[in-house]
């Protein structure tokens, strides 16, 4: 019988560019939210959540522990993509240590908070991938996705990035 478990963790990375990415406080806010989702309903709808598993999920941060290797397998196959086509332009890095019978939980915690600072200096490929002939959003200079109308202030319509189209549309 096999008592491992194993310690998942992943970070958020580039907040702060994310969020201020521009200075329309809806965007801000709606930017603020889909971070906050990310680590809260995104994540536990990703698994088989338990609720005493849940070591931290805040800030831009989770660690859980899951209870079989095929479970956490599939969180770090499938979990950055489902985020990066939930937020555009949110990178996550992601770690695992495994916790058997002789290794504690804040000795994990420990080891895997190196392991994240380790992958959060690996380059992570963007998910939209722009050439040079396309539209470039105006403010914040990512791929045009479609044309907002501005109805709040005396902008004309213009070409948005995915990422700002999503978050000017959460409240």
């Amino acid at each position: 019988m096999n008592n491992s478990k194993y310690l998942y963790g992943a970070s958020v990375q580039g907040i702060q560019d994310f969020i201020f990415k521009t200075n329309k406080l809806k965007e801000i806010v709606g930017a603020s939210e889909l971070v906050e989702q990310i680590c809260t309903s995104k994540f536990k709808n990703s698994i088989k959540f338990k609720e005493k598993n849940l070591i931290l999920n805040a800030a831009g941060n989770v660690k859980y522990i899951f209870e079989t290797e095929q479970d956490c397998k599939d969180m770090v196959l499938n979990f950055p993509k489902e985020i990066m086509e939930f937020a555009p332009g949110i990178t996550i890095s992601q770690a695992v240590v495994k916790i058997d019978g002789e290794k504690k939980l804040p000795a994990a915690i420990n080891e895997l908070e190196k392991k994240l600072k380790a992958q959060r200096n690996k380059a992570t490929p963007p998910f939209e991938i722009g050439y040079m002939g396309l539209e470039r959003s105006r403010r914040t200079g990512g791929i045009a996705f479609r044309t907002k109308e501005h109805k709040d202030d005396n902008e004309d319509n213009q070409y948005v990035c995915e990422a700002t189209y999503i978050q000017s549309s959460r409240k």
